[in-house]
């Protein structure tokens, strides 16, 4: 399935093969929106609220090297 913006919408369960940022969005008012770094061929994870779906849509393409560097700054902070 494609948005508006032309971006493929990937449900859990599904693999990524890009790096980038995402928008990910609960069909619930329990989460907002929010940006996330995904790696690539990370599966998708459910919501673990029951009755609320999950969308995730690529909104930035990152180069290799932007994601390692950002994995680098992520682990620093955890």
């Amino acid at each position: 399935m494609y948005s508006n913006t032309g971006q493929q919408t990937l449900f859990p369960g599904a693999v990524t093969s890009k790096y980038g940022n995402y928008l990910v969005t609960h069909s619930t008012a329990h989460h907002p929106v929010t940006k996330s770094f995904i790696d690539r061929d990370i599966i998708l994870p459910p919501c673990s609220v029951a009755g609320c779906k999950v969308t995730f849509q690529l909104i930035r393409l990152i180069s290799w090297t932007e994601a390692v560097d950002t994995i680098r700054t992520e682990s620093r902070y955890a």
